[in-house]
């Protein structure tokens, strides 16, 4: 009887144990949760305000660049097409619980630098638009921008990573089912995003 008793002592110290263990990992893998997540949107926040600054910059350099002689009239038009199409996209802090948008946001994003980098490209043998004083003005302008956008998109990609990686395995993921948290898309350029996503965007 003694016995007994004493066993039914040791399972019920070992449920209270583990319960408590249960619960302070619990605790502990929600605080990582939402702390990633905050990361996460609050990068990407930050990566909507560069591409608010490209837009224009962007603007600024298909002015500049649309006047010159003898350009290839079909990448200007995708480039004022891209830079159209973007503007009519509402970039807040939703966008990532929006698949499909934040794919067609950063698709249209990709575009519009691939249309830049072939025009920046004729200008290395195009004396005429390489030595224009607005298209040197608009590039020195959109230049730094790109680098901004670059760093951004990669401190987005690993809070992300580590966001995703918590809430699509175990145990983690499990803690994240019940808090109604589910894996968000990475940040996606150039023809990366072109080659996934041109037969659903063009």
């Amino acid at each position: 009887m003694k016995g007994s008793v004493v066993a039914v002592i040791f399972v019920v110290i070992n449920i209270i144990a583990i319960t408590v263990f249960m619960t302070v990992v619990s605790v502990s893998i929600r605080k990582s949760i939402i702390n990633e997540e905050e990361l996460s949107r609050a990068s990407l926040n930050k990566i909507i305000e560069i591409y608010s600054n490209k837009n224009i910059a962007s603007i600024n350099y298909y002015n500049a660049v649309s006047v010159i002689p003898r350009l290839d009239i079909y990448v200007l038009n995708s480039l004022s097409n891209y830079i159209r199409r973007i503007n009519l996209i509402n970039a807040d802090k939703t966008l990532i619980e929006k698949p499909i948008t934040f794919q067609e946001f950063q698709y249209l994003q990709a575009r519009i630098q691939e249309n830049i980098d072939r025009i920046n490209y004729t200008a290395r043998n195009y004396p005429i638009l390489r030595t224009n004083e607005n298209y040197i003005k608009a590039l020195s302008e959109i230049r730094p921008i790109i680098e901004e956008e670059k760093k951004a998109i990669e401190i987005y990609n690993n809070h992300i990573t580590e966001y995703n990686k918590l809430t699509s395995m175990p145990p983690s993921s499990i803690v994240a089912g019940i808090m109604g948290k589910f894996p968000f898309l990475t940040f996606e350029t150039g023809t990366n995003i072109i080659s996934q996503t041109s037969h659903i965007f063009d």
